[in-house]
């Protein structure tokens, strides 16, 4: 069983790795959708986890890796062509770097918006702004931090009593989304006047499903996904196969002309001309944050807390 995050991602996954994996190896290969952390957890806790490989992000597996997750086993998965410093815990394999930034609705803004300090001004970019309504790992604490005055290089360790204080200051503006899926129908529908989502998410709104968004060029904060697997499936060796197989710079390559994420190989080379080549994080015409993924991973606790504090009371 292959899960991920569903949606848009999780086709293009499925067409890039899981359909050729399973045609050349005989392999059956189910997916799950929509994965959910507390479900893993629960699973490996009964001695079932719920899915054999799980693509989900960095901070996740680093946090996850001690308790939940195997090692990599570096026998059977080759991580020698893949940008070493996008390796934050011994149970990930890393397999994408993406962006989450800001989107806008055309037809309300004429004037685009700029950056993080116009998606926190609701005086002179006034209507409805989309955020994830989960707090694991969430860039608009970021968002607001840099609204707020915050240098990009002195993000972290991150304010949180100054970053809820500024997301407070917009929060009769605030729609929630809970999926990337719906992070793009937020665009699809014209939910909100202004959103953060997956610059992928974008891409399939936008250039696939014509929602009148476009992508603003400035603060696109950068991530990356990690393959893990947990522990207590039945066939580890089967498993790392299959991450070993997502690894292969040719496959990579197949997911970024699907959707603009990135690969982790540093022998994939992408067709810049590519439809999907504006969107990706490595696009020079943007201007990007790197998330520090290893702060979010040892901070995990401490944000949920003071997102339930801030957000879900």
């Amino acid at each position: 069983v292959f899960a991920s995050l569903g949606g848009s991602y999780q086709d293009a996954e499925v067409q890039a790795f899981i359909e050729p994996f399973m045609k050349e190896t005989g392999a059956e290969v189910t997916s799950l959708e929509e994965f959910e952390v507390a479900k893993l957890t629960d699973s490996v806790k009964a001695g079932a986890p719920i899915a054999d490989v799980i693509d989900y992000d960095t901070t996740v597996a680093a946090d996850l890796c001690s308790e939940y997750l195997l090692p990599i086993d570096t026998k059977i998965v080759d991580l020698s062509k893949v940008d070493q410093s996008m390796i934050s815990s011994p149970c990930g394999a890393p397999i994408i770097r993406y962006g989450f930034g800001i989107f806008y609705n055309t037809t309300k803004y004429p004037t685009a918006p700029t950056g993080c300090k116009d998606f926190f001004d609701t005086t002179n970019f006034p209507g409805t702004r989309g955020v994830m309504g989960s707090a694991i790992p969430n860039q608009i604490l970021e968002c607001a931090l840099i609204a707020d005055g915050v240098a990009a290089d002195q993000l972290y360790p991150l304010d949180f009593a100054r970053a809820f204080a500024k997301i407070a200051s917009i929060k009769d503006s605030i729609k929630f989304w809970g999926s990337g899926a719906e992070s793009a129908d937020f665009m699809t529908s014209s939910e909100v006047d202004m959103l953060m989502a997956w610059t992928g998410r974008g891409y399939k709104a936008i250039e696939e499903q014509k929602a009148p968004y476009a992508i603003v060029p400035n603060d696109i904060f950068v991530l990356s996904d990690d393959v893990f697997v947990p522990k207590g499936v039945k066939d580890p060796a089967a498993a790392f196969s299959l991450v070993n197989y997502m690894m292969n710079p040719e496959r990579q390559v197949d997911l970024a002309r699907l959707i603009p994420y990135s690969p982790s190989r540093t022998d994939a080379k992408i067709d810049m001309e590519a439809p999907t080549a504006r969107y990706l994080v490595s696009n020079s015409e943007y201007k990007t944050i790197a998330v520090n993924q290893k702060w979010w991973a040892e901070n995990t606790k401490a944000v949920q807390e003071a997102w339930d504090a801030n957000i879900t009371q």
